[in-house]
């Protein structure tokens, strides 16, 4: 599957959700690890990105919360991230039968439902769904 370019930022005030099982921050760690040798231009920038259908992503825009046991929070599992209200993706992730997890991934600025690779199944990750936030802090 061709990775598309994606220009961060440009979809607006959405975040894209997944939620993972990794077991340790060292997992996730390497899973998120950006690499940027010249002589890999033509491969996804994470095994991250290679896993969700993307060539590239701006870690800006990016947010990653491990704690063992995390989806033991139920709904307050999303409810520490920045820039929403994810109260939605509990009842997103149960319907995806994604309801054992330790880690929840978010791209800002990024709509994943838009792009074709919406439609690859990940190996690591569950993708939970996007939803509205809100970048500019004075709203």
């Amino acid at each position: 599957m061709e990775h598309p370019e994606i220009a961060f930022g440009e979809d607006g005030e959405f975040v894209s959700v997944w939620v993972g099982q990794f077991a340790s921050e060292e997992a996730v760690d390497a899973y998120t690890a950006e690499q940027y040798d010249e002589d890999r231009d033509d491969e996804p920038i994470s095994p991250f990105a290679a896993d969700i259908g993307l060539k590239f992503y701006d870690h800006d825009f990016m947010e990653v919360h491990f704690e063992l046991g995390l989806s033991g929070k139920a709904a307050g599992a999303f409810a520490q991230h920045s820039y929403g209200d994810y109260s939605e993706a509990w009842a997103a992730a149960q319907r995806v039968s994604a309801t054992e997890f330790d880690t929840v991934l978010l791209l800002y600025g990024y709509d994943h439902k838009r792009y074709p690779q919406r439609a690859r199944q990940p190996q690591k990750v569950r993708f939970i769904g996007t939803y509205t936030c809100h970048l500019d802090s004075s709203k």
